[in-house]
C-alpha cells in the first residue's frame, strides 16, 4: 500500500493519531478520523473536522495503543481501504478488531513488555498506566529498525517514574500526551519524562480535539526550555515532517 520513504517522516492526524513512514513502510498509530465519540458523549464533540477521510488512509500497518474510541475507532477502521493493513496492539484491541470482522491473520497481538518484528520494524509494547479497568492492557509503542530505536509513542498514560526505564532504549523522538486530564500526564510531567529519556525531539499530543480535554502545547514547550538536548516540535495538522536527521548519531 505504502510506497513510503526511507528515513523517518511523521504526519499528525490530531489527538494521538499519526502516520509514520519508517524503513520504507507506512504505519498509522491511533488514527481517529470520525466523530464517533460525540455520539456517545455529546460534550466531546470534535473541535475541527477529521483531516482526511478514513478511506484515504493508505497504510501498511495500523498500531493501536488501547481500546478507547479516540484511539480504536470502529468507523475509521471500517472505512479503511482494502486489502486490510496489518493491525498491531494489545489483547483487548485484538478482541475488538475481531468483533469488527478484521481477519485474525491480519492482527498481531503485542502486550506490554513484548515485541514483534514486522517488515523490518521492531514494535515493542511499552508500559502505560491505564485510566480505567476496561483498558488495563493499555500500552505505548517503541519502534526500532536494525536495533536502533527511532520513535516512542506514549499512548495514554499517567506519569510514573517507572517510565524512565525507557531511557535505556534512548529513543530520539517521543510523542507524548500532555492533556493532564482523564488520567493522562500533564504538560509538566510529560516534559519531565522527555528530559529523563534524553530524547532529541519531543512532540506533544492529546490536547487539541475536545474542549473539555484541551491544553496549550506552548506550556509544554516552555516546560522544556533549557533542556539542552531536547527540541520541541508542535506540528501542524496533516503536514508531513522529515525527522530523519534526529536518527543520526543518537
Amino acid at each position: 500500500m505504502g510506497n513510503a520513504r526511507q528515513g523517518l517522516y511523521l504526519t499528525w492526524l490530531g489527538q494521538a493519531g499519526y502516520v509514520v513512514e519508517l524503513a520504507g513502510q507506512r504505519l498509522a498509530i491511533d488514527p481517529y478520523l470520525s466523530d464517533s465519540v460525540t455520539r456517545l458523549a455529546p460534550e466531546l464533540a470534535r473541535l475541527y473536522p477529521p483531516p482526511l477521510e478514513p478511506s484515504a488512509l493508505q497504510v501498511d500497518a495500523l498500531l493501536v495503543t488501547h481500546d478507547h474510541l479516540d484511539h480504536l475507532d470502529p468507523e475509521t477502521i471500517g472505512a479503511l481501504p482494502r486489502p486490510w493493513p496489518t493491525f498491531i496492539g494489545p489483547r483487548n484491541v485484538r478482541r475488538h478488531l475481531l468483533a469488527l470482522d478484521v481477519p485474525a491473520e491480519r492482527i498481531v497481538q503485542v502486550d506490554a513488555g513484548d515485541e514483534v518484528t514486522w517488515q523490518g520494524i521492531t514494535v515493542r509494547a511499552t508500559f502505560a498506566i491505564p485510566n480505567e479497568e476496561t483498558v488495563l492492557d493499555s500500552v505505548g509503542f517503541l519502534l526500532s529498525v536494525a536495533g536502533q530505536p527511532c520513535l516512542y509513542h506514549s499512548g495514554d498514560t499517567a506519569y510514573h517514574p517507572f517510565l524512565h526505564y525507557l531511557a535505556h532504549y534512548r529513543p530520539p523522538v517521543a510523542l507524548l500526551c500532555i492533556n493532564g486530564k482523564y488520567g493522562n500526564m500533564g504538560y509538566e510531567q510529560a516534559a519531565q519524562l522527555a528530559r529523563a529519556l534524553g530524547v532529541r525531539v519531543a512532540i506533544p499530543n492529546h490536547y487539541d480535539l475536545f474542549a473539555l480535554n484541551s491544553e496549550d502545547p506552548e506550556r509544554f514547550r516552555a516546560a522544556l526550555t533549557g533542556a539542552s538536548c531536547t527540541e520541541v516540535l508542535i506540528p501542524r495538522l496533516n503536514e508531513p515532517y522529515d525527522l530523519s536527521a534526529y536518527l543520526e548519531d543518537h
